[in-house]
């Protein structure tokens, strides 16, 4: 995750303790800045979530959040429009 992160967002320049090569064991040296791919999106003050999914079907904790937050908001029921559209596999 570590990795997508910075992908998506970015990182920041640091020094922690002696200079070099970061050491990702004790948290020292230094890290380069590095601008991720929504850093426009950040810079607009929207918010960016790396969402990970794994093509074994694995979901990434903000993945499940963002499932568990819509299902809540939609009380867990689709419309009877949405029902009427969705697959008999989907709706049991």
């Amino acid at each position: 995750m570590p990795r997508a992160r910075a992908y998506v967002l970015g990182v920041t320049a640091a020094t922690r303790g002696l200079a070099g090569p970061f050491n990702r064991w004790n948290g020292s040296g230094t890290v380069a800045a590095v601008v991720g791919d929504n850093h426009q999106d950040l810079q607009l003050g929207h918010e960016v979530q790396p969402l990970l999914v794994e093509t074994t079907g694995g979901l990434s904790p903000p993945v499940m959040h963002l499932l568990w937050t819509v299902a809540r908001l939609r009380a867990n029921r689709l419309s009877a429009k949405e029902r009427e559209q969705t697959s008999w596999s989907m709706r049991n």
